[in-house]
């Protein structure tokens, strides 16, 4: 989950996998419709997955999906797998991924999905670390997976909590047994390996995003519009510098709630937490002792630090992205967040200005 606290709180979130026991989750069948509504007409983008998205609105499969709406979420999804599939952030998935593995196996009896290597050290750890190589080829095929079909995306309210606002969650499904069923039908032995190639993200969990924050995005990019459509070309300049950092924030939380499916991928059905050295340092969680935060971790070696939005303090103030490092803060290049929104893609993401200590009052 992804807890934001108001207004200037880096983003706070959960574990990666749930706390409750795993059949406490709903069956994929019960949360996945069949397709996506057809939208009407209006500015909407190319769809950024081979086969149509299933999006919610608060639960439900509407039979008509807001064309604004659905702009948004179809343009923070495909800005969200361009960040994930960058060579750099491969590289960082495959590192969190082998951690992860390697923990799980020294500090849990459960047996995870993940086709793993016995230990025969005798240090108590029952797996070996994966190979890069190894690890690697999971990552691109859950990256090609999601490509192809997304989760299932619901676009709801979703209540605060102690931290402050929450922007995004992922809820994971029992996506195993339909596996099963799939490696079953096609006539393949019940390996684990098996059972992984018959991973469907369909099943794998909803992806929720806040609604407030989704129709603020699609409201910024009506303002712009409608103002080029009467050359109003500061007002148009201005709406699209807004909706940009915006959007690029969206994408950022739903990159960091997919790498949470990531990690349930490599857990299968069972219920454990992500290894408390994939914590960056100065993000502890005081509701989670002792674990981790696949979310965070990877933002910070992707991104180089949490990516928080600074909403406007007064009028006539804009909204900036900052970049946050645990103890100390910086405004990330407006230039970088056009780029950004355009495909060009580098990382980490470079700041301006000075950096700020975290909360400072003084910060812009």
């Amino acid at each position: 989950m992804d807890h934001v606290a108001v207004p200037f709180v880096p983003r706070r979130q959960g574990p990666s996998s749930p706390a409750s026991h795993p059949d406490a989750c709903p069956s994929p069948a019960s949360l996945v419709p069949a397709s996506t509504p057809s939208p009407a007409a209006g500015d909407v983008p190319q769809r950024p997955t081979t086969l149509p998205m299933t999006i919610r609105v608060d639960g439900v499969q509407p039979n008509r999906v807001d064309p604004d709406i659905l702009g948004v979420v179809y343009r923070t999804t495909a800005l969200a797998l361009g960040m994930l599939s960058h060579e750099h952030s491969i590289k960082q998935l495959v590192c969190i991924g082998a951690t992860a593995i390697h923990v799980w196996g020294t500090r849990t009896a459960k047996d995870i999905i993940y086709p793993t290597t016995p230990c025969c050290r005798g240090d108590g750890c029952r797996y070996m670390k994966p190979s890069d190589h190894e690890m690697e080829r999971w990552v691109r095929f859950f990256l090609d997976k999601v490509r192809h079909c997304s989760p299932p995306h619901d676009v709801r309210h979703i209540d605060p909590d102690s931290d402050g606002e929450v922007y995004g969650q992922f809820d994971p499904c029992n996506w195993v047994h339909d596996a099963e069923d799939r490696c079953t039908s096609a006539g393949k032995e019940l390996t684990d390996e098996n059972v992984m190639l018959h991973w469907d993200p369909l099943g794998a969990g909803v992806i929720s995003t806040q609604a407030e924050t989704v129709s603020h995005v699609a409201k910024l990019r009506s303002q712009q519009l409608a103002a080029e459509g009467v050359q109003d070309a500061e007002a148009a300049q201005r709406h699209a510098v807004d909706y940009r950092t915006y959007l690029v924030d969206g994408a950022c939380t739903l990159a960091h709630e997919l790498v949470h499916c990531f990690m349930r991928f490599l857990a299968g059905n069972v219920a454990v937490f992500t290894p408390r050295r994939l914590m960056p340092k100065g993000y502890d969680d005081d509701d989670f002792p002792g674990m981790g935060e696949s979310g965070r971790t990877w933002e910070k070696l992707t991104l180089g630090g949490c990516v928080t939005m600074g909403k406007p303090r007064k009028e006539g103030s804009r909204p900036r992205l900052w970049i946050d490092q645990g103890n100390r803060e910086a405004e990330v290049d407006p230039d970088d967040i056009r780029n950004m929104v355009v495909g060009k893609l580098q990382f980490p993401l470079k700041t301006i200005g000075k950096w700020y200590k975290v909360h400072s009052k003084r910060r812009p």
